[in-house]
């Protein structure tokens, strides 16, 4: 894998909403867009695309559970405040 290149479409993924989709609806071709072709390359960065896609889902998935016992423990917080 070109280093520069691979890097450089990793640093894109993370700040470029347009390449995110694209990457999902057309990975080949988008990457292929980019200037990378050689099958070998695509299959990593598609590995490691969907490596940040897995961890971002968990961390949102996450979140979301972290925030609803926050609020839970804030009502139970509230009642034994009344008490």
């Amino acid at each position: 894998m070109n280093t520069i290149t691979g890097y450089d479409i990793i640093r894109r993924i993370l700040v470029d909403d347009q390449l995110v989709e694209a990457l999902r609806t057309d990975p080949q071709g988008t990457l292929g867009r980019l200037g990378i072709s050689d099958p070998i390359e695509v299959t990593d960065l598609m590995k490691i695309f969907n490596l940040m896609l897995s961890g971002a889902s968990q961390q949102s998935t996450l979140n979301q559970k972290l925030q609803e016992q926050f609020f839970g423990t804030l009502e139970v917080a509230k009642e034994m405040k009344k008490v």
